[in-house]
C-alpha cells in the first residue's frame, strides 16, 4: 500500500481557522460593489424671473449596485456655481435605496447660466459623477399661452341679461349691435341656437326661463327675434343673479320644459354671455368657481364651453372711468369665470359694441382671429406669437395687440385653419410666490 504525504495548511497568526460547517463564498467570488446612478443628467430651468428665483428641480441618487454607496461630498461646480443651490449632504446608501438632491436656481442677472452639480462616491467605476445644470435669468417674468383653432359646426349660445332699472341703455345697445354677431355665426356657416334669459331669480316667469324660442339658423328674422327677446324691461330684481338663473336654465327641470328644452345639445359647444352692470353676488348665489366646475362639466371636453361677459371693470370699485356709465360696479367674480374659460370681456360702458360681439362669436365657435391675454404684457417688443411652432411677424399681414383689452389680433389674411395652434409668449411683472424647497419627485 502507498502512503500519500499530508499537506499541511498554514494558518497566519492573525487569521482564524476556518472551521468545519462555516458557509464560505465561492473561491473568486467578487466582491459587493456599489453603482451609483445620477438621474436626470441635465435640469433645464428655463427662463426665471430675477426677482423670484426658480422652483426646485431634483436631481436623484441612486444606488443601483449590490455594496455600500458612500456618497462623500455633493458640491456646484463649473462656470456659475453661485447661481445655484442644493440641499444635501453626505450620507451611506444602501443597495437600491435613493437620495434626491433639490436644485434651485437664483440669476442675478439676464445672463445664460451653467454649472455642474458634483457628486463624489466610493464607486469605483465613477468616483465623481455630475449633472449639467442650465437656466438665463431675466427682469421679467414669462408667460406663455396657446388655443387650438376648432373645426366646430354647432354651437349653443345663452345670454344671460340684466333686466334691473339700470339696464336700459346697455341692452339697447346690445340689440342694436347684434347684427354682428349673427353675421359672424353666417360667415362661419355654423349651426346655431340662441337662448335668452334673465338675471331675474324672484319673478317665476323668469328665474331661468328662456324668454322665447330659441333662434337658430332657421329663425327668419334673428336679430328682430333677439331684439324682442332682449327687451324684457327694466324693473326686474335689483338682486342680479346671473350664475344661478344659467344653472336654473340649463339644468332639470327647466332644461326638460317650454322653450328650454329646443336648446342645449350634447355635439355643440356652449357659450354663456352675461350682461350686466353688477356682479354676481358670491354670497347670495353660486360662487364663480361653483359655476365653473358646473358649466364645464356641461360637456365631455370643458374646453368646449366658454364664459364672456359684458360687464364692469377688472379692478375693484367704481368702472366710470371707463365710459359714461358711473353706476357700473366692477366685476371680479365674472371676470374670473371669463379668464378662467378662454372667454371674452366687454365693457358694459362702451357704446360701440361691435368688437366684442365679434369677438365673442369668434370665441363661442373656436374660430379664433383675437386671442385676450391672462395679463398685460410689460413690453410688446419682448413678445412672440407663434402659428404652429412657426414665428408670426408683428404689423400688417401679421400680428398686432391691443393695450386696452389685452388682446393679440392676427390679420385675416393668415387664413387659420382648424387643428392650428397659436402661441402667445410674453413678458409680465413678476409675481413671486413662496417655493417648498423640498419638492416631492
Amino acid at each position: 500500500m502507498r502512503i500519500l504525504p499530508l499537506l499541511a495548511v498554514l494558518v497566519g497568526c492573525n487569521e482564524a481557522p476556518i472551521g468545519i460547517g462555516t458557509p464560505q463564498p465561492p473561491l473568486g467570488a467578487p466582491e459587493p460593489e456599489p453603482l451609483l446612478v445620477v438621474e436626470p443628467t441635465e435640469l433645464d430651468f428655463g427662463v426665471v424671473a430675477l426677482a423670484c428665483g426658480s422652483e426646485p428641480q431634483v436631481v436623484t441618487l441612486r444606488n443601483e449596485g449590490d455594496g455600500e454607496l458612500q456618497i462623500h461630498e455633493i458640491t456646484l461646480g463649473g462656470a456659475w456655481p453661485q447661481m445655484f443651490e442644493l440641499q444635501g449632504a453626505p450620507l451611506t446608501l444602501g443597495p437600491g435605496e435613493h437620495l434626491d438632491v433639490p436644485i434651485t436656481f437664483l440669476p442675478d442677472d439676464e445672463e445664460d447660466y451653467r454649472a455642474q452639480l458634483v457628486v463624489q462616491s466610493n464607486d469605483e467605476t465613477q468616483p465623481t459623477a455630475r449633472a449639467s445644470l442650465k437656466g438665463s435669468g431675466w427682469l421679467y417674468e414669462l408667460v406663455e399661452e396657446s388655443w387650438t383653432q376648432d373645426d366646430a359646426t354647432a354651437v349653443d349660445v345663452l345670454w344671460v341679461i340684466d333686466n334691473s332699472g339700470s339696464m336700459s341703455d346697455e341692452v339697447g345697445d346690445l340689440a342694436d349691435a347684434f347684427q354682428t354677431f349673427i353675421d359672424a355665426f353666417v360667415d362661419y356657416e355654423l349651426d346655431y341656437h340662441i337662448g335668452v334669459i334673465t338675471t331675474d331669480m324672484d319673478d317665476p316667469a323668469h328665474s331661468g326661463r328662456f324668454q322665447g324660442e330659441v333662434i337658430t339658423s332657421l329663425t327668419d328674422d334673428p336679430e328682430a327675434e333677439f331684439t324682442s327677446q332682449a327687451a324684457q324691461g327694466f324693473d326686474g330684481s335689483a338682486d342680479e343673479q346671473g350664475f344661478k338663473a344659467s344653472k336654473h336654465a340649463l339644468t332639470a327641470p327647466l332644461v326638460n320644459q317650454g322653450h328650454n328644452q329646443d336648446f342645449l345639445r350634447t355635439d355643440a359647444r356652449l357659450a354663456v354671455v352675461f350682461v350686466s352692470d353688477e356682479d354676481d353676488p358670491p354670497l347670495d348665489g353660486i360662487t364663480a368657481n361653483q359655476f365653473i366646475t358646473w358649466v364645464t362639466g356641461l360637456k365631455t371636453d370643458p374646453t368646449d364651453v366658454t364664459v364672456s361677459g359684458l360687464v364692469g371693470a377688472r379692478a375693484t370699485g367704481f368702472a366710470s372711468v371707463f365710459g359714461s356709465c358711473p353706476d357700473a360696479m366692477a366685476a371680479p367674480q365674472y371676470h374670473r369665470a371669463i379668464q378662467q374659460t378662454g372667454g371674452v370681456w366687454g365693457n358694459i360702458c362702451n357704446q360701440d359694441l361691435d368688437p366684442f360681439l365679434n369677438h365673442v362669436a369668434q370665441v363661442a365657435s373656436g374660430r379664433l382671429e383675437e386671442f385676450p391675454l391672462a395679463s398685460p404684457p410689460i413690453s410688446t417688443g419682448q413678445m412672440e406669437v407663434l402659428r404652429n411652432g412657426e414665428p408670426v411677424d408683428y404689423g400688417f399681414g401679421g400680428w398686432s395687440y391691443d393695450p386696452v383689452s389685452f388682446t393679440v389680433h392676427l390679420d385675416e389674411d393668415l387664413e387659420l385653419e382648424p387643428g392650428d395652434e397659436i402661441t402667445v409668449r410674453y413678458p409680465v411683472e413678476p409675481t413671486c410666490e413662496e417655493q417648498d424647497p423640498s419638492p416631492q419627485p
